[in-house]
């Protein structure tokens, strides 16, 4: 394929492109140029102005969506007046001129027309491709593209927001395949798109699913016709099965309580988990600090944690706890502490993580501290319904199996992400064609 070497048509650093190559048979548009479109502001408003009237677009609508949905957006009072001014057109772009997230500073969104009026706000402005010369979708596309988004960032102001102005963007240049080819490309980019989304919306509906099936296995269990009513926290009572018990957390596992000291740490070394690396779901160790061999022996002469072990932090995010479902070695950092389990440990390990457990936490926590900190009595006193053995192996298996299919939903769209990203970064510069 032959290239040109964009660096060579562009005139300042607004109009360079990371990469520096393109297809001879595409053209460099500059979008401030006629042929490219037509910029404007958006509108700004008084604070009492808004809550009822029009649809407007802020600054939060553009970067969480590709493309804008009317349905979500919140609304302004306007003059007929303004509404026609300022009102958007199918195939418009709308772009954050001010952000105070940095990495999303001039990001662009596509409108593709609503049922009623839509503006967009003074914080942001408006974009209109002349369709001749473009595909909204593809510029959209274009506009998100790693050397674009590089380039916009980098000739941005920074104060207390990031800002972007009309002048700066009008500088920067595009590459243009021809309108056949944008399309194309477009298509290929907004199936895989449309694919992900619809792996988003089945991962949401499984994981609500997952929760009241949660919530139901650890108040119902299985198959049961008699319940009984026991004793709860704070004077409540509770109808669980009749053949289940209720036990403090201290009766169905030993509770580890870490040093209260901090290490020195070392380049390499064994892995030390403090409260920042305790998340939902099996615990990482591969960002954790490390300590020496000697340290390590020290922080584990209670107990050294082992493969089915729960962790949790005593501060801060203390909702949260991590399963370990390796061997490999590691120590536990100040304020967290390990559950070693006495029932089965994957039973045990959803039950912390249910809301009635965690409503008990939020209740037991130490309100005099600085930070929100758990006792080790308060954390040896929850409250733990314990069906029979059996039954935790049933109610762990049906639960690691939801998990199991959620967890292979999240890693094929996590790699329709990755797929979506190469492809981006090949077809919006030409490195791969299309056929037309």
């Amino acid at each position: 394929m032959q290239v040109q070497n964009t660096q060579q048509l562009l005139l300042n650093k607004c109009s360079k492109i990371s990469g520096g190559v393109y297809p001879n048979d595409w053209k460099l548009i500059q979008l401030g140029d006629s042929k490219s479109g037509e910029f404007s502001n958006g509108i700004n408003k008084d604070k009492e102005d808004y809550g009822s009237g029009t649809c407007y677009v802020g600054i939060i609508d553009v970067y969480k969506n590709f493309c804008l949905k009317g349905e979500d957006l919140k609304r302004v009072n306007l003059s007929q007046d303004e509404i026609e001014i300022y009102q958007l057109q199918k195939d418009d772009l709308i772009l954050d001129r001010s952000s105070n997230i940095f990495e999303t500073v001039g990001y662009p969104t596509y409108f593709a027309g609503y049922k009623e009026p839509v503006v967009c706000s003074g914080f942001t402005f408006r974009f209109r491709p002349n369709l001749k010369t473009w595909d909204s979708k593809f510029l959209t596309y274009q506009l998100m593209s790693s050397p674009v988004r590089k380039l916009v960032i980098s000739i941005s102001t920074k104060s207390a927001n990031s800002n972007v102005n009309q002048k700066s963007y009008k500088k920067i240049f595009i590459p243009r395949p021809p309108i056949s080819e944008q399309l194309e490309i477009e298509s290929i980019l907004s199936n895989i798109g449309n694919l992900i989304d619809s792996y988003k919306i089945t991962i949401e509906t499984a994981k609500t699913l997952k929760k009241g099936l949660v919530q139901h296995l650890f108040i119902k269990g299985i198959n049961h016709k008699k319940f009984k009513k026991v004793k709860w926290f704070f004077g409540q009572k509770l109808e669980i099965p009749q053949d289940w018990e209720v036990k403090k957390l201290v009766r169905v596992s030993k509770i580890i309580d870490s040093l209260h000291i901090t290490p020195t740490y070392v380049k390499d070394g064994i892995p030390m988990i403090r409260s920042t690396e305790i998340k939902y779901g099996n615990l990482k160790l591969e960002h954790a600090l490390k300590v020496t061999k000697e340290v390590y022996e020290k922080f584990t002469k209670n107990h050294k944690p082992q493969l089915n072990d729960i962790v949790m932090s005593r501060v801060g995010t203390y909702l949260v706890t991590s399963f370990v479902n390796s061997k490999e070695s590691f120590c536990m950092g100040q304020n967290t502490l390990v559950i070693h389990p006495k029932i089965n440990p994957i039973f045990l390990y959803y039950y912390m993580n249910t809301n009635f457990a965690n409503k008990e936490i939020q209740f037991t926590y130490d309100r005099t501290a600085g930070q929100k900190t758990l006792s080790l009595k308060n954390i040896r006193n929850l409250h733990i319904i314990v069906p029979t053995l059996t039954e935790q192996e049933q109610i762990a298996s049906i639960l690691q199996k939801a998990h199991s299919m959620i967890y292979d939903l999240e890693s094929k769209k996590d790699n329709l992400e990755k797929l979506k990203k190469s492809l981006m970064q090949k077809l919006l510069t030409g490195k791969i064609r299309v056929k037309i």
